[in-house]
């Protein structure tokens, strides 16, 4: 796998390499590509924040498996409920209640529609690995089953999931990039239904928005510089105007993205890939 830190332009960019076929699975999943990306501050990587994520094509579609990093904030709060700790009953009470997503897979279609999305995690009150949540998508309805009990959207249209965690997961895009392709300098609505994590609680919201093609951009990350489609999205929330500018090329992976709710300066973006065959 390539990383952005050398000189050289990447070759994973530009030639298709065998595919990767899992012996051990009984669907026999090819891998179509795989990649990690890290928060950046003011062009440099920030330390101990990579996601690693790979997509892998099956006979019924895709999958999206993905690692996340480390919430330090959360096994911190576990520590400050634990036994002997000075901490007051509600809040050791809120942590025993409360888990912490680590992994995430997504099940897509051939035409890369979600399906459904499986969160696994680990418990704050006992440390043991628990489901977070198991979520469905439907004609009309998406539904997140999670330990507290069922969580559902329901709507009129189609509805697009995505989960934060408290940003995006970039890759979650890709499907909505390809399903929803703007002229260039052109917008079309779109209705979101955010799952995020609000003091380690899922929430399931939908969001009304806009997505706009804002043409073609140069891309440098490290000392490599590649030509994208920057889009913007534009949502409404109960907090006020959302905007997400996302880097892409050919409707597939998501090179970079930027969120108004993230400090000043701060990017999610590549540091290591490599594509096997197309979408």
């Amino acid at each position: 796998m390539n990383r952005f830190t050398s000189a050289p332009l990447l070759l994973g960019f530009l030639v298709l390499t065998n595919p990767i076929v899992s012996l051990q699975d009984p669907a026999h999943r090819e891998k179509v590509a795989e990649g990690e990306y890290s928060e950046w501050q003011d062009g440099h990587p920030l330390k101990d924040t990579g996601l690693t994520w790979t997509i892998w094509h099956t006979k019924d579609g895709f999958e999206v498996e993905a690692t996340l990093p480390p919430d330090k904030g959360a096994f911190i709060a576990a520590a400050l409920a634990g036994p002997g700790s000075a901490a007051t009953s509600e809040f050791k009470k809120e942590i025993q209640n409360s888990s912490v997503t680590r992994s995430i897979d997504l099940q897509l279609t051939k035409l890369l529609v979600l399906q459904r999305m499986r969160l696994e995690g680990v418990s704050l009150g006992d440390l043991k690995q628990v489901r977070v949540a198991k979520c469905q998508v439907s004609e009309n309805e998406i539904s997140c089953e999670r330990r507290e009990g069922t969580l559902r959207v329901k709507s009129e249209g189609s509805l697009q999931l995505v989960y934060c965690y408290p940003f995006p997961f970039p890759t979650s895009f890709t499907p909505i990039l390809r399903n929803n392709k703007p002229a260039q300098n052109q917008g079309t609505p779109i209705k979101l239904a955010m799952l995020e994590e609000v003091k380690h609680k899922l929430q399931l919201t939908e969001v009304s928005g806009h997505l706009h093609a804002e043409g073609t951009e140069k891309l440098t990350i490290g000392e490599n510089i590649f030509d994208t489609d920057r889009y913007l999205l534009v949502l409404e929330t109960k907090a006020g105007e959302r905007k997400i500018t996302l880097w892409t090329r050919n409707h597939e992976t998501v090179f970079a993205m930027e969120d108004s709710m993230l400090g000043p300066g701060l990017r999610i973006q590549l540091n290591q890939y490599k594509r096997y065959s197309d979408f």
